[in-house]
């Protein structure tokens, strides 16, 4: 009687385990899948970006683009004077574009640096209604007679030729760009280093993969450049990650976001996981509600068809529901000790969910090591992702608390590096 009963529970848990273990290695296979896929075409398409000439699409010569370069900012007198000294030296015909910085409720000396260092300064006073989505649109009802708008964010160094890139982007065909949003100093902190790492993947690589596939390759909040005529008729919205939004809402209307490499910048980050967290929450949130908003649809699109082909679709859900590869490397870790577990047990299926946890960790090694390949990255950035496990057990404390949060959870700035050099 003992025997059959423990034969029989050993059977229920060894179909537990096999049954978990197939569903869990399921959902990060299709991610991996997905990374894998784009991390192919993105190597493929690195290093030979698109070139252009200063034309229109009928090929005759025309003059460059009037373009308003749109610069949000709240209590940044700690960055700005740089921000903007390097957007008015840009190699681009002088009286072809105006820096212009909306000081958003700011109780600091940001218009006065900003107006010295070479900008036009708009101070917006509106406590009730603070944000970058508000800004940008308070900013953009008062400028006029401009053929694109370019958004950088305040803290923000631009190469010298970025709106010369973004000026031939935009004459390319496509209406919406983003351009190459990488990492000032990376060498700072292991912090700032996986930062580069993560950015390198999320902001480069996967881009070249999509724009491969003919997806819509994403907005970054910086770095972003539109033609006029899109923002006639759009409002930014006051979301957490309102450039996430932005784009699917483009998206679902048929318009799709290029990718511009050789339109590089880069931003600060801060030098420490605990100063980098109100700016993860916000995002990881954000993910969250634009996947519940959007994910319906997309796969309606999928399956009814749209303005793009189906697999435009397919690639914006996948996009969706690929977690950060921090969180995705302890799932992964967790399908692996699973099959493990189901293996000793006795499952069948134990073996084959052990290879797929295994794999998709390879893979995210693969995907990260291409990543900074793409970038160029020096070597002190291989030797930073060592620093990786303290950051996927912060992040999964993160997404912990987040899962706990309201869905109202407002907009608060990032600390700069730079304040504490501010008196």
């Amino acid at each position: 009687m003992a025997g059959r009963l423990l034969s029989a529970c050993g059977s229920g848990l060894r179909g537990g385990l096999g049954a978990l273990g197939l569903a869990s290695a399921t959902a990060v296979a299709v991610p991996a899948t997905y990374l894998a896929t784009l991390t192919a075409l993105g190597l493929a398409r690195n290093g030979s970006p698109a070139v252009g000439t200063t034309t229109s699409t009928s090929g005759r010569e025309r003059e460059p683009r009037r373009i308003a370069v749109c610069v949000p900012a709240h209590d940044e007198e700690a960055v700005i004077a740089e921000t903007v000294t390097a957007l008015t030296a840009q190699d681009y015909p002088h009286d072809r574009f105006e820096v212009h910085v909306v000081a958003d409720n700011c109780s600091d000396a940001t218009v006065e640096l900003a107006t010295r260092a070479g900008a036009t300064a708009h101070d917006r006073r509106a406590p009730d209604e603070p944000g970058k989505g508000a800004a940008l649109n308070w900013l953009h009802d008062r400028l006029d007679g401009f053929d694109a708008f370019v958004i950088v964010d305040a803290d923000t160094l631009v190469d010298p030729d970025f709106l010369a890139e973004i000026d031939r982007a935009l004459d390319r065909g496509h209406r919406v760009v983003q351009g190459f949003y990488g990492v000032l100093e990376p060498e700072q902190s292991p912090a700032v280093a996986l930062r580069y790492a993560a950015l390198a993947a999320r902001h480069h690589l996967r881009p070249l993969g999509r724009r491969a596939l003919g997806g819509s390759c994403g907005l970054f909040g910086n770095g972003m450049a539109f033609d006029a005529s899109v923002l006639e008729t759009r409002r930014w919205s006051g979301h957490l990650v309102e450039d996430a939004e932005f784009q699917l809402e483009l998206l679902l209307d048929g318009e799709i976001v290029d990718y511009v490499p050789s339109a590089r910048l880069a931003a600060e980050m801060p030098t420490s996981l605990d100063e980098s967290e109100t700016q993860h929450q916000r995002w990881e949130l954000g993910r969250a509600q634009i996947a519940r908003r959007f994910l319906p649809e997309l796969i309606r699109l999928i399956g009814r068809g749209g303005p793009r082909p189906r697999h435009v679709y397919v690639d914006a859900a996948l996009d969706q529901v690929t977690p950060p590869i921090s969180a995705l490397a302890a799932a992964n870790g967790a399908v692996t000790a699973v099959g493990l577990a189901s293996w000793v047990a006795g499952a069948r299926s134990g073996r084959l969910v052990t290879a797929v946890g295994l794999g998709s960790i390879g893979v995210l090694g693969l995907h990260t090591v291409a990543a900074l390949r793409s970038v160029g990255a020096p070597a002190s950035m291989y030797r930073a992702l060592a620093a990786a496990p303290r950051l996927v057990v912060w992040k999964l404390g993160l997404l912990k608390d987040v899962s706990r949060r309201p869905d109202d959870v407002s907009w608060t700035r990032t600390q700069r590096n730079a304040d504490a050099r501010v008196p």
